[in-house]
């Protein structure tokens, strides 16, 4: 298959829903909408969301889903917000410190969030919410738990931290991983993981062809989050805290059955 490669500018509304939900005015006057009536058009453009959504504390990430409508993980709230697109709230579900969001085919909502385990570590959990179990609405629904960032591959660490996820057409999903380098050197902490498994996990791969540390091109040191490119079963685009902000990769994976 050929192969790829572009470096995207990514902007989120997360960092002005941030910004609000925290209470501190972004002041917008360094962003300049028109000059004199007339639009400013520039590589970045920003516009006020109205009404102004309000009422977060330190969210970590928005996402619109399908149906649709808008989830936004209300972190320091430990609450993942369920909105219609105008911003009227639908429903609310406790988790403890949610920090990223996906959605599959499903509409099954997949949740990583943070959870403190019997030995006092803090590790990265993902949940799913199966939401057309429930009407749609996340208020009181279940969550299931499907892998944590100890999870062995075949080496564990309590240091590691899931940082991203996203799902592809055929339901698999992707996890980004942050950790130490492995002292057997067979096993990096920073690692792209492909999982299959709608109740539980049925087959976990590490991604090859990355280099766990440095700043090059196939570098996924720092990596911050990540999201598929729709319709495509392979490509995906991951962004790192570095100067080179996101990428986008093209991977020859074998194909897995739909859940």
């Amino acid at each position: 298959m050929k192969k790829y490669y572009y470096l995207i500018v990514i902007i989120s509304v997360l960092e002005l829903l941030t910004v609000y939900g925290c209470g501190e005015k972004l002041d917008l006057a360094q962003f300049p909408i028109t000059n004199n009536g007339t639009p400013v058009i520039n590589d970045t453009v920003y516009v006020l969301q109205s009404p102004v959504w309000n009422g977060f504390n330190g969210p970590e990430d928005v996402m619109l889903g399908a149906e649709p409508l808008v989830y936004v993980a209300d972190t320091k709230n430990n609450l993942v917000v369920q909105m219609d697109i105008s911003g009227g709230r639908i429903g609310e579900l406790n988790v403890n410190r949610p920090r990223k969001l996906a959605q599959d085919g499903n509409f099954d909502l997949l949740i990583l969030s943070d959870s403190v385990i019997a030995t006092g570590d803090t590790v990265t959990v993902l949940y799913r919410v199966k939401t057309a179990m429930f009407g749609g609405v996340i208020t009181g629904a279940d969550k299931i738990t499907l892998i944590n960032s100890m999870y062995p591959t075949p080496n564990s660490s309590s240091l590691r931290r899931f940082t991203g996820v996203t799902t592809f057409p055929d339901n698999s999903y992707l996890l980004t991983r942050r950790g130490p380098e492995d002292p057997f050197g067979i096993d990096p902490g920073n690692a792209i993981i492909k999982v299959r498994g709608r109740d539980n996990v049925t087959n976990v791969t590490v991604l090859s062809g990355f280099q766990s540390s440095g700043s090059s091109f196939y570098s996924i040191e720092n990596v911050s989050g990540i999201t598929s490119v729709k319709n495509s079963p392979t490509d995906f685009i991951i962004t790192r805290s570095s100067p080179d902000t996101a990428t986008l990769m093209t991977r020859d994976l074998p194909p897995l059955e739909q859940e």
